[in-house]
């Protein structure tokens, strides 16, 4: 048995770092897409904690019970942009009411006990629901037989004002500026027992 060996040498070579064209890592598509997948599951978890801490009023009792107001009726919500044109179709007489609003309007002249009443209209956010709500109301009342007054206290939308064509008319800002009485500025509509008092010229 015969082993040769001969000499070795070892040979090392000094090269600079070279950069890749294609890294390995960070992955900005993989990395942005995750992103984007977590943010909206956070968000979800956030908006059904917010909604779960919301309290809910399915009733007229426990709407009454949250304000301490009584409740005549309880109305659905309206929704799409039907309900500003509605309000220009009540102007011109030419549109029913809501079957829930002249339920409200029964129920309300059935427990009225004589002399003026004065019914408030309000709503939160920007849709302008209180607005249609009270023209609805306005309206069936008027159908009913009933004098009305039908005030617009808008000055954001004027959603009434402008549905009744009375966009130019003075009302309620004039009152307000000139200390005169708002009667002095009640205009007719085509409904025979329905007046409204518009919410006036004067620029915020």
């Amino acid at each position: 048995n015969r082993r040769e060996t001969g000499p070795r040498a070892a040979v090392v070579l000094g090269l600079g770092a070279m950069a890749s064209d294609e890294p390995v890592a960070p992955e900005p598509l993989k990395l942005s897409f995750i992103g984007i997948i977590a943010g909206a599951c956070i968000g979800l978890v956030f908006s059904f904690s917010l909604e779960s801490l919301r309290p809910r009023v399915y009733t007229s009792s426990q709407l009454a019970d949250l304000t301490g107001l009584p409740v005549v009726a309880s109305l659905s919500a309206m929704g799409g942009t039907s309900r500003s044109k509605s309000v220009e179709a009540l102007a011109q007489n030419n549109a029913p009411v809501l079957e829930s609003f002249r339920n409200m309007a029964y129920t309300y002249l059935s427990t009225a006990n004589g002399g003026s009443k004065c019914v408030v209209f309000t709503g939160i956010g920007s849709a302008g629901s209180s607005s249609i709500g009270a023209a609805q109301f306005a309206v069936a009342l008027a159908r009913a037989g009933t004098k009305t007054i039908l005030v617009d206290a808008d000055r954001t939308r004027q959603i009434v004002t402008n549905g009744f064509g009375s966009n130019d008319k003075k009302g309620v800002s004039n009152a307000f500026q000139e200390g005169s009485d708002p009667l002095n500025y009640v205009v007719s509509t085509k409904h025979e027992n329905l007046r409204l008092l518009p919410i006036g010229t004067v620029a915020d």
